[in-house]
């Protein structure tokens, strides 16, 4: 008779016959995802299993299963005191389903403790269908991601024709990580921008609130949840436990698009820029604790770089340049609900002289409902003084209005975002997206209509 042999390991205690270890819980998820103070359990299945010290081997239709991560294996070995292991002839998913709708078949799959997991001669499958073969593939398994874009978006714009993007973690630790965001194009050949991040003073966790750029109100409304919408989060289940509010970094850049409001032809080059980026606790004059994800965070950064674009001056500029902003939660009006006055100050120097300071006041004000739909209304104006040698820094609005909902139903979702010109009294961009997903994977597909761009995307999910 062959022994079933089940064993969990709680990653406080462990079984009698193993010495007790404890280990630090696993880093916090990006929103909308509650977390808790308690760490992951691990499961391990196995007809035939051995241990020694803190080692376990395990033999013959293994399962194994930490958080949402499941893997079927021939072998295993896993060490519960150094979070990491290894697995033979796998097949991996984050699915709950009988039929999972992704799984990753690997002849050979390394767990890393930084919950990582790197697979070799992998084949990624949608359902039946084989849709990727790569001799190796690094995902995350839970901790600073909750998705993993493994595949390329494809889109279509006016100016760069049909085009093939891709964003690829070259390192990816607690701490450091570099970022290629590659892009092709038929029209204006391979664009591209490296990006390198260090915590300072913590892990490179995510915070789950917002920041006053359009380009963060336009990711917070423009992305699937990154797992199906559950019920409320306490406030105290999101907040970071080690993340660094503290990050250098560093960009090069190749021909990078702007999109410039009044120039979409705009290519900046940073060759390099540098940086330091501190993110503040969110400025609450209330007694009422805010949903994290409803927090405009206070920050500084400051930078220098060496700037080029096209068209423009030949040649590089030199750019030192501090910006400082504040949201301030002065009226209690729940947890849920919030209306902020937010304040912006820029201040740059140019090698050839030149001086530049931009001022921003504006009022936001949101609402966020139980499913994780989400409305928010800005009102911004903004100044400038001094001159720039770059249309890449000067202010092409100066009164707007900015609007923005994501709406979740069952498996669906729904986001737009648009921006009114006061002064011109026009729309002058919205973006609208529609976007599905299982309990593992997600699809989208985005219309931007100030630069007629037509997007699409497949992620997997709760990782």
């Amino acid at each position: 008779m062959i022994l079933r042999f089940t064993i969990i390991l709680c990653l406080i205690f462990c079984v009698p016959a193993i010495a007790q270890v404890t280990v630090d819980t696993d880093l916090v998820r990006p929103q909308p995802v509650c977390v808790t103070n308690q760490p992951e359990p691990v499961l391990i299945e196995a007809q035939k299993y051995e241990h020694t010290g803190s080692t376990l081997r395990a033999f013959g239709s293994v399962f194994f299963q930490k958080g949402k991560a499941r893997l079927n294996a021939s072998v295993a070995e896993y060490d519960y005191n150094a979070r990491s292991g290894r697995m033979q002839d796998v097949i991996f998913t984050t699915c709950e389903r009988r039929k999972p709708d992704y799984r990753l078949e690997a002849r050979e799959v390394t767990l890393l403790p930084n919950n990582k997991l790197r697979a070799r001669d992998a084949s990624l499958f949608l359902g039946n269908l084989r849709v990727l073969t790569l001799p190796s593939i690094k995902l995350s398994t839970g901790g600073q991601s909750a998705a993993n874009n493994v595949f390329p978006i494809p889109g279509f714009d006016p100016d760069d024709g049909f085009t093939l993007s891709q964003n690829l973690r070259l390192i990816d630790n607690d701490r450091f990580r570099t970022v290629a965001d590659l892009r092709l194009t038929t029209e204006n050949g391979v664009q591209g921008q490296f990006t390198g991040i260090y915590g300072l003073n913590g892990n490179l966790d995510y915070f789950p609130g917002r920041f006053l750029t359009y380009d963060s109100l336009r990711a917070d409304v423009l992305e699937l949840p990154k797992e199906p919408v559950g019920g409320p989060c306490s406030p105290e289940s999101m907040e970071p436990v080690n993340a660094a509010r503290l990050r250098a970094f560093g960009t090069f850049s190749l021909k990078q698009r702007t999109y410039d409001i009044e120039n979409d032809n705009l290519i900046v080059y940073k060759q390099p820029e540098l940086g330091l980026r501190y993110i503040g606790k969110q400025i609450n004059f209330t007694g009422t604790k805010l949903d994290p994800r409803l927090d405009i965070y206070p920050e500084i950064i400051t930078t220098w770089g060496r700037y080029r674009e096209s068209p423009g001056l030949p040649g590089y500029t030199d750019r030192g340049l501090i910006n400082a902003t504040a949201g301030l939660n002065f009226w209690s009006l729940g947890p849920s609900t919030t209306v902020q006055p937010v304040i912006s100050h820029t201040w740059a120097t140019y090698s050839n002289g030149d001086s530049y300071q931009q001022a921003a006041y504006a009022v936001d004000a949101s609402h966020l409902w139980s499913n994780s739909s989400y409305a928010s209304v800005r009102y911004i104006t903004r100044s400038e003084s001094g001159v720039t040698p770059f249309q890449f820094d000067n202010i092409d609005i100066f009164h707007e209005f900015q609007g923005a909902f994501q709406v979740n139903f069952s498996s669906h979702t729904v986001g737009l975002v648009l921006s009114y010109d006061i002064d011109a009294e026009q729309l002058y961009d919205w973006e609208a997206m529609y976007g599905w997903h299982s309990d593992c994977l997600a699809s989208w597909i985005r219309w931007r209509d100030r630069i007629q761009r037509l997007s699409f995307d497949v992620t997997l999910i709760n990782l």
